[in-house]
């Protein structure tokens, strides 16, 4: 378990909830964006942050936007996480890097199995799938609240 972790992460680590946390860490800047997708009932509920890491590793909240939609915006995040080979794919940490991007990933799946995958510099990484999985990551880390909103609304026709 980690100990900076925000509430989404623990229930879902911690069997609590079925979802998708994505949190991003820009360490050069010292930052952290966090999309999380997480099951409650028959709805789901999204939530965006972005924090700053100061001295000593205090993470300092800047922004914290959040809605509500149907389980559709999941099960379509399902199928992508299966297509990208989310569950064939092990942490990569790249050697002798000071600096980059890295993204932890807590995922548990419609089967209940729990998928906790760390990525670093993984365009270092060989395997094309693990550089793959990778970039869908940190472009889902990224989005804006009004991409999420878009794709959760657009999930219900796929």
């Amino acid at each position: 378990m980690i100990h900076d972790a925000f509430p989404e992460e623990l229930l879902i680590e911690k069997d609590e909830s079925r979802g998708l946390v994505v949190r991003l860490h820009t360490l050069g800047w010292f930052r952290i964006d966090l999309v999380a997708v997480v099951a409650q009932g028959e709805n789901v509920t999204v939530v965006r942050r972005e924090a700053e890491v100061g001295p000593r590793g205090i993470i300092t909240p800047k922004i914290e936007e959040r809605f509500t939609c149907s389980l559709c915006y999941l099960a379509k995040l399902d199928k992508q996480l299966d297509h990208w080979g989310m569950s064939k794919v092990e942490s990569f940490i790249a050697e002798d890097v000071l600096d980059g991007v890295s993204v932890a990933c807590r995922y548990r799946a419609p089967s209940g199995t729990f998928h906790h995958v760390h990525l670093f510099c993984w365009d270092a990484c060989p395997d094309p799938v693990v550089r793959r999985l990778g970039d869908f990551l940190q472009k889902f880390a990224r989005s804006s609240l009004r991409v999420l909103k878009r794709q959760a609304r657009l999930s219900r026709f796929w």
